[in-house]
């Protein structure tokens, strides 16, 4: 983990289902990692 620093910081992403008969058959999320880690200082 990483020690708190009480700063925000934004995450972006995005989700895609597919929709069969009414229902979520499947999903997948992308989130930007990279940018996240980079806002944390790592």
């Amino acid at each position: 983990g990483f020690p708190p620093t009480g700063s925000k910081i934004i995450n972006t992403g995005m989700a895609l289902s597919r929709i069969r008969n009414g229902k979520i058959d499947e999903e997948w999320i992308q989130r930007d990692e990279v940018g996240l880690r980079q806002q944390m200082g790592r």
